[in-house]
């Protein structure tokens, strides 16, 4: 600030006055499909007598270093707030902190001291979707009429919840003799006709909401429609 040429530097004391005061007990965290909600009391300064409007600024801090950090700014009224709503975590089944820092909505006025918040696992909801069949996924094994199926797996921020699989069936509801996290195998499978098969994702809240479709021609001539430069990763298990 300046004053008649001169430069003044205003210098805040962290008063209970200046920066507001946390409540000792964690919120309670209430989840939706749309937001996610904390519960609690704010502390109001006895010596504050005008309830001043507010900032509170949340930071969002994933425990997958896959997901971004994300910040949150909203004003509250502590008269008629017990209740603090913010966007919905930005991926299901996932463990977050919450880190707070509040203001009064005051030019220059101080941040408090951050407020950490207990770990919370966001909601989970079924897969993000059904896994992508690889481009002539299939191997046709005539030796022993084996047919595999290979498709590409999730990453794990799209597996949405707990108990996590995958799921096939042929056309007439046929279920394969083995299934892993990305193979199928079907036993006894007839090359002289066509065939579909589906394949899904699954966890404890459903199936995935679409499912992928393979289209088997007549395998008569199975040597010609082996599956052909396919990669298998060791580290992460996967065919490309």
């Amino acid at each position: 600030m300046k004053y008649n040429g001169n430069q003044y530097i205003r210098i805040f004391l962290m008063t209970l006055r200046e920066t507001p005061m946390w409540p000792i007990t964690q919120p309670q965290f209430i989840q939706s499909s749309s937001r996610v909600c904390l519960n609690w009391t704010l502390t109001v300064n006895t010596d504050d007598n005008t309830r001043l409007r507010q900032i509170l600024r949340a930071e969002i801090r994933p425990q997958n270093p896959k997901i971004k950090v994300l910040v949150e700014e909203l004003f509250i009224f502590l008269e008629n707030t017990s209740m603090i709503c913010l966007p919905k975590l930005p991926y299901a089944d996932q463990v977050y902190t919450f880190r707070f820092r509040r203001r009064y909505n005051i030019t220059h006025f101080p941040w408090s001291s951050a407020f950490k918040s207990k770990k919370i696992r966001s909601m989970s909801s079924i897969p993000a979707r059904a896994p992508e069949i690889l481009p002539n996924g299939f191997y046709h094994d005539a030796k022993k009429n084996h047919l595999f199926v290979f498709w590409r797996q999730l990453d794990e921020l799209e597996l949405n919840g707990p108990n996590f699989t995958y799921a096939a069936a042929t056309g007439t509801g046929k279920n394969p003799s083995s299934i892993d996290s990305n193979c199928a195998l079907f036993s006894d499978w007839d090359p002289t006709i066509p065939g579909i098969i589906y394949v899904w994702s699954q966890n404890s809240m459903g199936n995935s909401t679409a499912t992928t479709r393979l289209e088997v021609p007549l395998l008569t001539n199975s040597e010609s429609l082996q599956i052909r430069g396919l990669r298998y990763y060791d580290n992460n298990y996967t065919l490309t």
